[in-house]
């Protein structure tokens, strides 16, 4: 009895182990199943975001159509279009800058040229699409595209057009504590954020990527030439779009296959859109440069500048102008690398457009307040890069005399050695013709450039400050200060600060012109705080020392605007008008009872003849 219920246990188990080996080869077939299946599903999924991304670029080439229908005047904004021409803006990459950002982006003072506007076409009625149809091809293309936009994607249309409206340059100076100015800035580019897209905003993950900028950045490395250059176009695009997309761009680890595709000299204009996408991306700053530094781009934007096709050079040269923007450590690593003699070479190419952008990255090398500024402007100057620059100044195209002026003012910036140098070039008389150039910023590099010549580490170039009186600059820079521009007129009140500076000959000459009341005008109406600083400073140094101008100044009503800064709240505002008191007051005992303590200009104490303020 027991053996047979042994004997009848042991079957049962064996029947038991039997079925479950026969589902586990069952479950065995369906796990590789399922992996042929996956695989499938894998190569599908692949096959449809390629899919979808082209759909993607239809369906923002059917947006961009669907704007130009929009516009009633049959003249429209070309995003994608061609080209512009050498009459706009200093670089090839133009676009218009929201001036909330470019306030941000500048340091203390003067320098920011005036905008301008994009390159229009005119859009041909009889070639438009119906927008009914236009609508239901823009349904269906969104239906198959499964619902996923991307903001400012790129288009065949958008590749053609390259990076021809990407950039705009801005400059920026600051002012010293003393009593005349230096611009110290540098020109920075920054991606345009004015143009509108009209697409739906793109999605993030939770970690903050765009699942589409992953795929495009997976495309970088794709083998078809096409598909990374779709990829390029469409990662640049969405840079216009604002910082949040440039950042979500770096965090997605976009910059180092840029950079690899800097090296592919067999696909040029894949060259120009990597190095535009990565001129974008340097235009946001130190934390943008340096991840940039990091991946090797300096190198191979360098080599670049060499290159025997003017397309991918003028895309490095801006991408260099953008790199070394206020960034020591980015100066320092585009000057070992060699590229400062190919920059210099390129202010002759035949394209003004590399022109334009060769000479501001110059200027960039050349403008910051760091240590080792003055070696970094002498190796600029002594490699041969002034009387290009100068040659610059007498050009047709406004882009390039701005970008001579500009760089020639970056050189000069509290360089001895570079003001001799310049003024020995003939730069002197060209940049007092340009203060009477149509354009007003090209006027403003001019007044800005000619201030700087004349002052370095609180010293006055006695020599340049003559020769460029003798030139006529005075009476020009006078009648800039009514200037529509008030940046012109900003950068004018401080050119004559710095060519008054310890200048009887020149401060006598403002003081007997319509310039001197000019001056005190912007200290009473100036709605710039900035105007109302250099108009004060030039004030100061015209009555330092000199009783006629003192006496001058006040018959001007200079006096009562002056007492009026010292109860503004910016410290400088009150530190410049309390200058150019105690310049007035300082060797005339008259107006020193004139002005009391406590700030009040008292009537009675006023020197005989001289008006009630």
């Amino acid at each position: 009895m027991a053996g047979r219920s042994f004997e009848e246990a042991a079957q049962v188990l064996q029947t038991d182990l039997l079925e479950k080996q026969a589902m586990n080869a069952n479950m065995g077939d369906e796990v590789r199943r399922l992996r042929e299946a996956n695989k499938a599903l894998v190569r599908q999924l692949r096959q449809s975001e390629v899919e979808r991304g082209k759909l993607l670029q239809q369906l923002q080439q059917v947006r961009w159509q669907l704007g130009i229908a929009e516009e009633p005047s049959g003249v429209c904004d070309d995003p994608g279009g061609p080209p512009p021409s050498s009459g706009d803006e200093s670089s090839a990459y133009v676009s218009t800058v929201d001036q909330a950002e470019a306030e941000a982006v500048r340091p203390q003072l003067q320098m920011a040229p005036a905008q301008q506007d994009r390159p229009k076409r005119t859009a041909s009625a009889a070639l438009r699409p119906q927008p009914r149809q236009l609508f239901a091809l823009g349904a269906a293309l969104a239906a198959l595209a499964g619902g996923l936009h991307l903001s400012g994607s790129g288009s065949d249309a958008m590749q053609g057009a390259t990076a021809e409206n990407m950039l705009h340059g801005i400059n920026a100076s600051r002012s010293t504590p003393g009593g005349a100015t230096s611009s110290l800035g540098s020109i920075s580019v920054i991606a345009p954020e004015s143009l509108p897209s009209r697409a739906p905003p793109m999605t993030f993950t939770a970690r903050g990527k765009s699942p589409d900028l992953i795929v495009y950045v997976e495309h970088l490395r794709a083998r078809n030439l096409e598909e990374r250059h779709r990829a390029v176009m469409s990662l640049l695009s969405t840079a216009r779009e604002g910082v949040a997309m440039r950042s979500a761009i770096l965090q997605a680890g976009a910059v180092l296959p840029l950079v690899e595709l800097l090296r592919d000299s067999s696909a040029p204009m894949l060259q120009e859109a990597a190095a535009a996408a990565l001129g974008v991306l340097a235009a946001d700053g130190e934390a943008a440069q340096s991840t940039l530094l990091r991946a090797g781009a300096v190198s191979a934007l360098g080599r670049l500048l060499g290159s025997d096709s003017s397309v991918p050079t003028k895309a490095a040269a801006s991408a260099i102008r953008n790199l070394a923007a206020n960034h020591n450590a980015a100066q320092l690593a585009i000057a070992k690398a060699g590229a400062i003699t190919p920059l210099i070479n390129l202010l002759t190419h035949s394209d003004q457009g590399v022109q334009a952008q060769a000479a501001a990255a110059l200027g960039n090398l050349a403008g910051d307040s760091s240590e080792n500024h003055f070696d970094k402007q002498m190796m600029i100057a002594q490699a041969g890069a002034v009387p290009p620059l100068v040659q610059l100044l007498e050009r047709a195209s406004p882009e390039l005399r701005e970008a001579g002026a500009s760089a020639l003012r970056m050189l000069a910036t509290n360089n001895a050695d570079n003001q001799v140098a310049v003024a020995h070039a003939g730069a002197i008389r060209p940049l007092v013709r340009l203060l009477y150039d149509e354009m007003a910023s090209v006027r403003e590099e001019a007044a800005a450039a000619l201030g700087n010549l004349v002052f370095y580490n609180d010293e006055t170039n006695a020599g340049n400050q003559a020769a460029i009186a003798e030139a006529g600059a005075l009476p020009r820079l006078g009648a800039l200060l009514q200037d529509k521009a008030a940046a012109v007129a900003e950068t004018a009140a401080g050119a004559l600060r710095n060519l008054a500076a310890q200048n009887s000959a020149n401060q006598d000459s403002v003081c007997q012109s319509d310039a001197l009341r000019s001056l005190v005008g912007l200290l009473k109406e100036s709605r710039e705080p900035k105007a109302q600083v250099e108009a004060a400073g030039a004030i100061h140094n015209l009555a330092a020392g000199n009783t006629r101008c003192q006496g001058k100044i006040v018959e001007a009503g200079g006096l009562q605007p002056l007492v009026s800064l010292l109860k503004e709240e910016a410290p400088r505002m009150r530190e410049v008008a309390a200058g150019a008191l105690w310049a007035l007051a300082r060797d005339n005992p008259e107006l020193q009872k004139a002005i009391d303590r406590s700030g009040n200009i008292y009537a009675e104490h006023l020197p005989q003849g001289h008006p009630k303020n």
